[in-house]
């Protein structure tokens, strides 16, 4: 690939994720930290790109002028997204360290799995990930590395689960190595909780089918309830979150004998 062809590549990405950092960025296009270095550097002159530390963020969603108080709600509303998507960006690379070669694994719909399918991508393992997120599907189709299986379902839009009988029956004739799953909602007491009804018996299949389960969750969902809970919060193995997660929650997900990882 051309300096030309990457970066117009990089251009891409951006405008699909509101942050990247460079590690994301070498392993995706198969080369060093020091070349997308120099590449992000080269289209921060150009202002194709707002450069930030140990990333690069769309100039899109980055404006660099001055603006009055009452028009700053849209760069407040950027700034929160490059946070978040940091966050994301982070546990995607923390969670892919955790896929061995030669697993099957389940990834599921939610914040982080789109970022996790496309770093396993780039590190062309020899996997079978089964999903039920059309887009998660769609971008392991280019790998050779990676098998993808779509559960089937009703189609409830693009960044959305599958759901329903056909995902759910899918889904329980499996066994798989491990469970990249999300919930919006993390409680001690309540457990894993959605306010989407119609996610729930697929969920339920996915934890089933699974020998290890590894919950993606950003720091700011703990403490959080949704309108029903789906699973006890011990199902988890592993929880891979951002390294804002307060220590109390820590040792409290600690105490239930469920491995923290932060990113």
């Amino acid at each position: 690939m051309t300096k030309e062809d990457r970066q117009a590549a990089i251009r891409k990405v951006l405008e699909e994720e509101p942050f990247v950092t460079v590690a994301e960025l070498a392993a995706r296009f198969n080369t060093s930290e020091s070349t997308i270095r120099r590449d992000l550097a080269e289209m921060a002159q150009q202002g194709v790109i707002k450069r930030t530390h140990g990333g690069a963020l769309s100039q899109i969603t980055a404006p660099e002028e001055p603006v009055p108080e009452e028009e700053r709600k849209p760069e407040i509303g950027a700034d929160l997204a490059r946070i978040q998507g940091e966050e994301l960006s982070r546990m995607a690379i923390a969670a892919s360290r955790l896929v061995s070669e030669g697993e099957t694994i389940i990834i599921d719909s939610g914040p982080g799995t789109l970022q996790l399918a496309r770093r396993i991508k780039a590190s062309r393992r020899n996997l079978t990930v089964l999903t039920n997120n059309l887009e998660v599907a769609l971008e392991l189709s280019e790998s050779f590395g990676v098998s993808a299986i779509l559960t089937g379902g009703l189609v409830r839009g693009l960044r959305s689960g599958l759901v329903g009988y056909v995902a759910e029956q899918t889904l329980r004739g499996m066994q798989v190595d491990k469970l990249f799953l999300t919930a919006p909602g993390i409680d001690q007491e309540r457990g894993l909780t959605t306010s989407q009804l119609e996610e729930i018996t697929v969920k339920q299949a996915m934890i089933q089918a699974a020998r290890e389960v590894i919950l993606l969750a950003q720091h700011n969902l703990f403490g959080k309830v949704a309108l029903v809970s789906f699973a006890p919060l011990t199902v988890v193995h592993k929880v891979v979150t951002g390294r804002e997660l307060p220590p109390d929650m820590i040792s409290a997900i600690a105490r239930l004998g469920i491995e923290t990882i932060l990113a």
